[in-house]
């Protein structure tokens, strides 16, 4: 079974437009996000996800110049981008993950993978009933 995580995101954020690469530690927030991520037992992949508009250009390329995957599709479409992010890498399971979530728990998210499993269940969730504080959230479908 695949399971990737697909963390979303995108430079036009309305509250604080490019945040995503908001220097953190050195790198941008997106990729030390990511790299804590990646660390996750539970994970085949991690794609970070954004929009084919130039606009993210400055994210993607960030993104790949740190060795991560990027895949771009419509930026109006975040559902039809994690489907077509599916149907590209053949996942079984998917991770759902926001770029502006820079803490996010390797071990929280494998926990969250195992519960699911383990449930036989086809969604789970830490978001609601909110379980950890918030930047610790992912879902999983």
């Amino acid at each position: 079974m695949t399971t990737i995580a697909i963390i979303q995101a995108r430079m036009s954020s309305s509250r604080f437009p490019g945040k995503v690469l908001a220097d953190l530690d050195g790198v941008p927030m997106v990729v030390f996000m990511a790299q804590r991520v990646i660390r996750c037992r539970a994970l085949d992949q991690v794609i970070l996800a954004t929009s084919d508009e130039a606009s993210d250009d400055p994210l993607a390329h960030a993104a790949t110049s740190h060795g991560l995957t990027v895949f771009r599709g419509p930026l109006n479409d975040v559902l039809g981008r994690f489907a077509m992010v599916q149907a590209q890498y053949g996942a079984d399971v998917i991770v759902r993950m926001t770029g502006d979530c820079p803490l996010a728990d390797p071990e929280v998210v494998a926990d969250l993978v195992s519960l699911r499993q383990d449930q036989h269940a086809d969604y789970a969730s830490n978001v609601e009933p909110r379980s950890y504080p918030h930047g610790f959230d992912c879902e999983i479908f």
